[in-house]
């Protein structure tokens, strides 16, 4: 199964490329990156664009995002996504199910499925 992320990712780097957006953790990494008379605004987790770029690049993100939710639940299925969720947010190490519910309720999950389906797989994933 895909992830998420790979439904995103390459697409995410072409949008960042095309708006001359870079990611910049520190003022070393920002001065190696920008470009002289640029003014640049910090958009989130080290994102930086360029300021008259950073309302198209976030409007393609967020819509490359709504279409890539789309194939990922035609692709996989709710009740797939919700135990990938349940996994990969280790719920039965921690017996917290409800993050994975956070995750996949806009995909259409209810508390009722995300709460079944841990139920459902919880002794198989406490196999010794």
């Amino acid at each position: 199964m895909k992830t998420l992320n790979q439904y995103t990712d390459e697409k995410l780097s072409k949008i960042y490329r095309t708006y001359g957006a870079f990611f910049a953790f520190g003022t070393q990494q920002f001065n190696d990156s920008k470009k002289e008379g640029v003014v640049y605004v910090s958009l989130n987790s080290g994102l930086i664009c360029p300021k008259e770029n950073a309302p198209k690049l976030l409007t393609e993100v967020k819509q490359l995002f709504i279409d890539a939710e789309k194939e990922y639940l035609k692709d996989n299925g709710l009740e797939n996504i919700i135990k990938y969720e349940l996994s990969n947010h280790e719920c039965y190490y921690t017996g917290d199910w409800v993050e994975a519910f956070y995750i996949t309720e806009c995909y259409g999950a209810t508390k009722d499925m995300v709460y079944n389906i841990y139920c459902e797989n919880l002794a198989y994933n406490h196999q010794y």
